[in-house]
């Protein structure tokens, strides 16, 4: 049937172009829930971006690009002030981290522009304002995003549902998420 209206090849190219949409609809709507639910739970506490682990990981930015890993020139208390992810040792002038740099490698471009745009916002440009900690998910979107984008080019039906999958699954899990408000409300309601 060399004529018919919708050949073989169009009707893949137009589910691709469905899958890229919805894709890029889950990930609008996963950055504006993130964005919105760290905006009203304050700074310097447990449901901030920059804490405890994340505060370990992400340390290594500030610390190289701001305070040339001295503690002293870091603000101060900043290691009690982000949850003890990691630990300024002013004895031994070090900054003290178990954790690896390769997060923040990974998030280094996104620390850039929010470090570059901080006095913009009208925030301290010293690398734990509230807008670095804003930016500290956005690499994971935009790595979800473009391996979404690689399989649906690929053709890789079954790579893509697992990967959105895993999504959900994550996003329900992950910090945006009100566990004492849902335990109260749907698993030991009271009478």
């Amino acid at each position: 049937m060399p004529n018919a209206p919708y050949s073989n090849s169009y009707m893949k190219r137009k589910h691709k172009y469905i899958y890229l949409i919805l894709v890029i609809c889950f990930a609008g709507i996963a950055l504006f829930l993130t964005f919105n639910r760290h905006s009203k739970s304050g700074y310097f506490n447990y449901h901030s971006e920059i804490w405890a682990d994340k505060g370990g990981y992400y340390v290594y930015l500030p610390a190289a690009f701001k305070f040339k890993f001295n503690p002293d020139n870091f603000p101060d208390s900043i290691d009690d002030k982000t949850g003890h992810g990691f630990t300024l040792d002013y004895e031994n002038k070090k900054v003290l981290t178990k954790y690896t740099y390769g997060v923040a490698l990974l998030q280094l471009p996104f620390f850039l522009m929010a470090d570059t745009f901080a006095e913009t916002l009208n925030y301290k440009a010293n690398g734990f304002s509230p807008n670095n900690g804003l930016f500290l998910y956005s690499p994971f979107y935009f790595v979800i995003i473009a391996s979404l984008i690689y399989m649906i080019r690929k053709g890789i039906k079954n790579g893509v549902f697992i990967l959105v999958l895993f999504l959900v699954i994550s996003y329900v899990f992950s910090s945006w998420w009100d566990w004492d408000a849902f335990f109260k409300l749907v698993v030991l309601p009271t009478k």
